[in-house]
């Protein structure tokens, strides 16, 4: 879970039968109520993601990061609940995954990127 200002985030799981299950983060602004979700995907139990960051924005964007069975993998989730894969590199550097003003940053093996997170 993370907060910023008047922002919560967290992941949750959502178990959909004895094995299986939905990968979720949920964005809710404690002043206006306004909530996102967004699903991220269906794992089986034992194999879903590790979260290693959550990322909120002001206006609460949430970037996250997360690795699994050897995929590292940076995303993106709006106010609309949107869900946008930013990076899908094995060599994302989980360390420099950062919001820098408006911009959230990260590199891998080829280079450093940046994108707006408004």
């Amino acid at each position: 879970m993370v907060v910023r200002d008047f922002w919560i985030a967290a992941v949750e799981h959502q178990a959909e039968g004895t094995d299986w299950g939905s990968i979720w983060v949920r964005v809710f602004e404690a002043r206006s109520h306004h909530r996102s979700r967004c699903e991220l995907g269906v794992y089986a139990s034992l194999e879903g993601p590790r979260f290693r960051r959550l990322i909120l924005s002001p206006k609460g964007n949430l970037a996250w990061v997360y690795t699994r069975q050897g995929e590292r993998v940076l995303g993106l989730c709006d106010r609309r609940s949107q869900t946008t894969v930013l990076d899908e590199d094995p060599t994302l550097d989980l360390g420099s995954v950062e919001l820098v003003g408006p911009l959230l940053r990260w590199s891998d093996s080829g280079g450093e990127h940046s994108r707006p997170l408004p």
